[in-house]
């Protein structure tokens, strides 16, 4: 249980640090933007809203990638927000003061909407775990196997969160829980459930 809990650990804090780091990327060497030199390449898959190709987006560009990047993570009917509300929430609350002076990698849309798409679901896998609705279960937590490949996590942190979701349709949903509790704090919310306050 401590190796588990220790990869949790430790996986969470690469995403944590890669956010921070990313947060306040600049493309050019010298802090100004005029340094030629590109940036890193995207992540296989990621759209390119980069206008100047240097493999940095602005604030615009960033929120432009997060609503074209959505439509690849089908969430659940009843998550509780939008493209440009990820892109708002990670703009005002990612350590900027002047976010719209940043620049922000290419790839960093998949960062944002991981999350959000991973608690969505996990929050809802445990919904219909409570009310004994076994096909909502199912389409959870096929919806999060699907999605894993797709979520900026390394290999060691997808296979963990698969063996959660395998142990889930055993009918073990104590680590997705742990997930929920641990990392979806404000992210991920759903609008309630029909029939609750």
């Amino acid at each position: 249980m401590r190796t588990v809990r220790s990869q949790r650990v430790t996986s969470m804090l690469v995403v944590v640090i890669a956010m921070i780091g990313l947060a306040g990327c600049s493309p050019g060497a010298d802090g100004d933007g005029n340094d030629p030199t590109p940036g890193p390449s995207p992540p296989p898959g990621t759209t390119s809203f980069d206008a100047d190709g240097n493999g940095f987006m602005t604030a615009d560009e960033l929120r432009s990638a997060v609503n074209a990047t959505m439509p690849e993570f089908p969430f659940p009917p009843r998550f509780k927000g939008t493209g440009d509300q990820i892109a708002d929430q990670f703009l005002t609350f990612g350590g900027s003061n002047d976010p719209a002076a940043q620049n922000y990698q290419r790839g960093l849309e998949y960062t944002l909407i991981g999350p959000n798409h991973q608690c969505a679901w996990e929050r809802v896998y445990l919904q219909a775990n409570a009310s004994g609705d076994a096909t909502l279960q199912q389409e959870s937590l096929d919806a999060l196997l699907a999605t894993l490949p797709k979520y900026p996590m390394d290999e060691n942190a997808k296979e963990m969160f698969e063996d959660y979701y395998r142990k889930a349709q055993l009918g073990d949903p104590r680590m997705v829980a742990s997930d929920v509790e641990l990392n979806c704090n404000g992210i991920g919310l759903l609008t309630p459930a029909p029939g609750t306050p």
